[in-house]
């Protein structure tokens, strides 16, 4: 199942005898391979969930019970990300050559691999008015940095019209 992160922003955590515990604010990715490394329920990333202690994941995340739910330090792979301070979300991006794509507004995540798929680039306007919308795949970025994403020269990718229909067709 594939799903862009403006979607799973949001999504209630549930223990399997259906009580709520959480809610998904954002997403940890490996910068160098594209993994999903955790959910965190709590801003700036001071609770998270690991992927492997998901059971399932329907309209709400399933997981056994409450004790998923982990300081980030104390998973090593989770610690040593944070530690870098890369993230993909509000990014900026260029091309190899240098030319400015805008920044980072979604993401495409294959929820069954815990993989990203895909980024959603768009320059802006006071911060409001996306404008210039970029489909990139994770296999056309060459460096990902905490102030920028570097991906291959922008002639091939998709122009964004609806992220909905660019999904279901890619």
């Amino acid at each position: 199942m594939k799903k862009l992160f403006s979607e799973i922003l949001g999504t209630r955590v549930m223990t399997e005898n259906g009580e709520t515990i959480a809610i998904i604010f954002d997403v940890l990715i490996d910068p160098d391979n594209g993994s999903v490394v955790a959910f965190s329920v709590l801003f700036g990333f001071r609770r998270v969930i690991i992927p492997l202690d998901i059971r399932e994941w329907f309209r709400e995340v399933i997981v056994s019970d409450a004790d998923v739910i982990v300081d980030p330090f104390e998973v090593i792979r989770v610690k040593k990300i944070l530690e870098r301070n890369i993230f993909f979300l509000k990014n900026r991006v260029y091309s190899k050559n240098g030319r400015y794509l805008g920044r980072v507004f979604d993401l495409e995540i294959d929820l069954e691999q815990m993989f990203l798929i895909k980024i959603f680039v768009a320059k802006n306007f006071l911060g409001f008015v996306h404008f210039d919308e970029r489909i990139i795949a994770f296999s056309d970025i060459i460096e990902v940095h905490a102030d920028r994403i570097i991906v291959k020269n922008d002639a091939g990718f998709e122009k964004v019209v609806n992220r909905k229909t660019e999904m279901v067709a890619g």
